[in-house]
């Protein structure tokens, strides 16, 4: 920068791992991404310093202006995920378990509820078996409900 503060670095080494670092002017970290063979991560921040997200292989992290964090989800396996939800003071506001993300099943024509079904031709239906399991709490932990925590003027954000 013209004040002299470093705009932007970027290491690598023989392993072809990378590291690229780029700065606000006043001289804090605005974001780090590192690459390394097949794993790849990277960290924003907030003007002021703080961490603002980090996404990488099976993380993904917000966090609040003032460092606390937000939301974050994580893979439990390959078909699995948990996301869970924090109030700006860092207690749970709620959980979410999806299971069967991109797993279908295949159900007879017979049995599907689907118009296309009457179709001769069309033997069978595909459909998502993907659940959802939400929890939600107050901000003294207590549970509550979707409605009681929207009618706070909270929002879950996907």
């Amino acid at each position: 920068f013209e004040n002299g503060n470093l705009e932007l670095q970027v290491l690598w080494n023989d392993t072809l791992s990378t590291i690229s670092t780029s700065f606000y002017e006043n001289g804090r970290i605005k974001r780090i991404f590192v690459e390394s063979q097949g794993y790849n991560e990277e960290k924003l921040y907030y003007p002021n310093g703080y961490i603002q997200k980090i996404t990488g292989n099976h993380i993904h992290q917000d966090y609040y202006p003032n460092g606390v964090l937000k939301k974050e989800f994580s893979f439990i396996n390959d078909s699995d995920i948990s996301y869970r939800y924090y109030y700006d003071t860092g207690r749970l506001m709620a959980t979410q378990e999806v299971k069967n993300i991109n797993v279908y099943k295949k159900i007879s024509a017979k049995k599907s509820k689907l118009k296309g079904s009457q179709v001769k031709f069309l033997q069978a239906h595909w459909v998502d078996t993907e659940t959802h399991t939400w929890r939600y709490y107050d901000k003294n932990g207590s549970p509550i409900s979707r409605t009681a925590l929207l009618q706070k003027g909270y929002t879950l954000e996907q």
